[in-house]
């Protein structure tokens, strides 16, 4: 239980289920629409490469100085090479069809090449039915820089909720 409370870390990050799973457009505030499509392509990939359990393409998704926390744990992961670690380990000890699902709630552009994601996630158990069962909960608030023509997360804080779903 304490590496999944542990492996939610992005992605944390952060941010988008695959887009036909998003239950509404997420409030967009000073991006265009080719911007918050890659920022939804980007919070897909998070869900992706967290449910294939590949730590290396996770903390690609970063800033190589990218500072991950999660609140009221000891994760708190500065650079790249942190993340990476971090994620080769707990989602090594995560339980099969354990996955992630993230929700982006509202992007906003605070700068010409940086946006804040709010956003939702979700660690969640596959049943035989196909319905999942929320394991655990956390909103989540990201900074995502530019990087020449790629996002990449700079800054993210997940909050655990309780109870959760």
């Amino acid at each position: 239980m304490r590496a999944m409370r542990h492996a939610i870390l992005l992605p944390l990050l952060l941010l988008a289920a695959p887009l036909g799973a998003q239950t509404a457009a997420p409030r967009a505030v000073g991006v265009s629409e080719a911007e918050l499509r890659d920022l939804l392509v980007l919070a897909r990939a998070t869900d992706e490469r967290w449910n294939a359990r590949d730590a290396a393409g996770l903390s690609a998704l970063f800033a190589a100085e990218g500072h991950s926390r999660i609140l009221g744990t000891p994760a708190d992961l500065r650079g790249r090479d942190a993340i990476r670690a971090y994620f080769a380990t707990s989602l090594g000890r995560l339980a099969p069809g354990t996955t992630h699902r993230t929700v982006v709630d509202e992007v906003q552009r605070v700068a010409p090449d940086v946006v804040l994601v709010e956003g939702r996630v979700w660690i969640e158990r596959a049943g035989a039915d196909s319905a999942r069962t929320p394991l655990r909960a956390f909103t989540v608030t990201s900074a995502v820089v530019r990087e020449g023509e790629a996002w990449r997360v700079r800054w993210n804080r997940a909050r655990p909720v309780d109870g959760g779903g």
